[in-house]
């Protein structure tokens, strides 16, 4: 592929600086802590969890999740070792081909690990449909966000088996992960500030969106959070002001938020020539946070992914791309409902179809 001689950059340097002189000490000495009190903690998690069977009758979650996070602080540590070793080999960050290359390998070793784990402690099923159609570039992926496994997905269905280079616009909330940090911004990545309203950021994710390749795509989540009834209700009630047709529209949504329109626009009209994949998936819904995964949530899940490409040419033009995604999105909906009863009665899944391009007045 051809890498871009620009790394991402979306903040003043001493502003990152600051903020990895307390995210990079706090990762190790977590890891300290926690490692050296392992044997204790799952005394008490193993306690826990016995109580958590015998008395509210939910599988144990508590060691699991105390071993994902031992594993998730190693995974950070041996990602950050690995980080600051490529970016001493790369001439002290002088070759950002190089420094980007690395970058991509890190990214998804530590993706696929924290996916791996997870599904063996979790003892989670995943199953994916339509891989093949996500193989070649570029394109934008456009995903649903229900949970917080979501944000390793894509890396562990598209870009580490089939080495697609995905370029995130994410929240910048994840940067205080220094591994999401570093890696990351070192990528073509933009950290979004989801509610600033300030224009330059639809001006950065249009500029990320320049110069992709055959192995490369761009992703965004449409929905800007993950979903949750109250968000659900923000969202409507906020879209009602101006819109209120469109409200009404998305009124009877029962696992999805209404899509935000600025970011999908912005990167198709910057990269006009570019198909769309939609990577729809249930089988995690409820699972919001920890607190989720400590009550028993995630444990025994099977997740069903399918991918699914539109080509260019079967995609809208304009402002009618808003329109599109939106009757998209109402199929998105009725999917997820419609996969969750075929799930839990044992029957096939669906397969998922975007709504079709309405024919040009």
């Amino acid at each position: 592929m051809e890498w871009s001689d620009t790394i991402s950059k979306s903040e003043p340097r001493s502003a990152t600086i600051k903020r990895r002189l307390k995210t990079i000490p706090m990762i190790f000495l977590l890891a300290v802590v926690v490692t050296a009190l392992l044997p204790i903690l799952l005394l008490i998690a193993a306690a826990l969890d016995i109580v958590q069977i015998v008395h509210r009758k939910k599988p144990a979650a508590h060691v699991p999740a105390l071993l994902f996070g031992e594993a998730y602080l190693l995974a950070d540590i041996v990602g950050l070792t690995a980080l600051l070793l490529t970016w001493i080999t790369s001439g002290f960050g002088y070759s950002k081909k190089q420094l980007q290359a690395t970058a991509f390998v890190c990214q998804q070793s530590w993706a696929g690990f924290m996916m791996g784990v997870s599904k063996f402690l979790f003892r989670l099923k995943l199953e994916v449909d339509g891989q093949d159609s996500a193989r070649t570039g570029p394109y934008l992926e456009i995903i649903r966000h229900s949970s917080i496994v979501d944000n390793v997905l894509s890396a562990a269905c598209i870009s580490g088996p089939l080495k697609v280079h995905l370029r995130y616009v994410i929240k910048k909330e994840l940067l205080g992960d220094p591994v999401f940090d570093i890696a990351g911004q070192r990528l073509r990545n933009h950290f979004l500030d989801r509610d600033s309203g300030d224009p330059t950021e639809i001006a950065a994710i249009r500029e990320m969106m320049q110069g992709m390749g055959p192995s490369e795509g761009a992703l965004i989540y449409p929905e800007g959070t993950r979903v949750s009834s109250k968000r659900r209700m923000k969202a409507l009630k906020a879209i009602a002001r101006n819109r209120p047709e469109r409200a009404e529209m998305f009124a009877n949504l029962k696992h999805t938020l209404p899509p935000r329109h600025g970011g999908v626009l912005a990167m198709l009209d910057a990269a006009p020539n570019i198909d769309v994949v939609f990577f729809v998936h249930a089988g995690l819904e409820g699972i919001r946070g920890i607190k989720d995964v400590l009550e028993g949530g995630l444990t025994g899940r099977h997740i069903v992914v399918q991918i699914v490409r539109v080509a260019r040419e079967q995609v809208p033009t304009g402002a009618e791309i808003g329109d599109w995604l939106d009757r998209t999105w109402l199929e998105v909906d009725r999917w997820v409902d419609e996969a969750i009863t075929a799930m839990s009665q044992g029957t096939q899944v669906p397969t998922f179809a975007p709504a079709p391009a309405l024919p040009s007045a």
